[in-house]
């Protein structure tokens, strides 16, 4: 079930300190629906784990409350496992970061694997997959009048850094019109459209059935869950990153994510999503791997 944004934020907010007062005073939206917070628990709000300026509290609610509805394809990509696999495995890390206008919300499948394409088409090409799959969505979020947040520009990767660099872009203003939005909240959690094995992200079934040249394709029957936001899978911030007992600052191993499928997983494979040199191999220690997140979040400013 596709929850409303409105629903959802109201449940989110009822567990904070500023949501908590039944004489609080309705909020009146005037932009788009999002999330109400009180300026004060949000920037420069305490306390603040990873001292980027945003409150632990505000940067949770605003994680969860955005987080993007993700159209999936058929699971192929999935090796059988003891109960069956209700999204792509992977390990699902997230970040927050304010800027000057508004705040970015990262969110970092790190898939197990790329399964590569299949078809007539890959007597052509080389349809190979890989270990690991170094994907992001970033939603961008502003606060407007009274305390409301709402998405103001939307990011997707899609092989990025290869041959194609316009997969790979922001969408604002006009642009924001490809996009559905969760419960059909308008600006509210954007619907991602994840193409089949490659895990590439696109606006809507018809972007992504364009995407790459026509060799991405999407299930319109697709399956759909919501980016998983569990507090203790924020990576941090550049100054303050995410630290494992016994490994590098930014750094942690396969122990560190729910595996979906064991077989996928080895728990002293390293995964160091700040340093952008180091390629991500999807918790497998093995293989070629993917772009390093790193270089992602380099790219973005961050």
């Amino acid at each position: 079930m596709i929850l409303r944004l409105g629903a959802y934020a109201a449940a989110v907010l009822a567990v904070l300190s500023c949501a908590c007062s039944r004489n609080a005073p309705a909020v009146t939206m005037l932009e788009p629906a999002g999330i109400a917070i009180e300026p004060g628990h949000c920037l420069g709000g305490l306390p603040d784990s990873d001292a980027d300026g945003l409150a632990d509290e505000c940067e949770l609610a605003l994680a969860r409350a955005f987080a993007p509805l993700l159209m999936t394809h058929a699971t192929r990509c999935t090796l059988p496992s003891i109960a069956p696999a209700v999204r792509i495995p992977g390990g699902y890390v997230y970040a927050a970061q304010p800027l000057r206008d508004g705040v970015h919300l990262i969110y970092m499948p790190a898939y197990y694997r790329d399964c590569g394409w299949r078809g007539a088409k890959c007597i052509l090409v080389d349809c190979r997959g890989h270990a690991g799959d170094s994907e992001l969505i970033v939603v961008h979020v502003r606060q407007g009048r009274n305390a409301g947040w709402y998405t103001d520009a939307v990011f997707l990767s899609a092989h990025c850094f290869g041959r194609m660099p316009w997969s790979c872009r922001w969408y604002r203003d006009d642009d924001l019109s490809e996009f559905a939005w969760n419960g059909g909240v308008d600006r509210g959690a954007p619907v991602v459209w994840v193409s089949d094995a490659r895990n590439a992200n696109y606006p809507s079934y018809q972007a992504c059935e364009r995407g790459h040249l026509g060799f991405d394709s999407c299930v319109r029957s697709a399956g759909q869950y919501r980016f998983p936001v569990i507090s203790r899978r924020n990576i941090g911030s550049r100054n303050v990153p995410i630290r494992q007992p016994g490994e590098p600052a930014g750094c942690v191993t396969g122990e560190f994510v729910e595996p979906v499928d064991w077989l996928l997983v080895s728990a002293t494979a390293l995964e160091c999503f700040w340093n952008p040199t180091v390629r991500f191999r999807g918790w497998q220690g093995s293989g070629e791997g993917a772009t390093a997140y790193g270089a992602y979040l380099e790219h973005l400013g961050l």
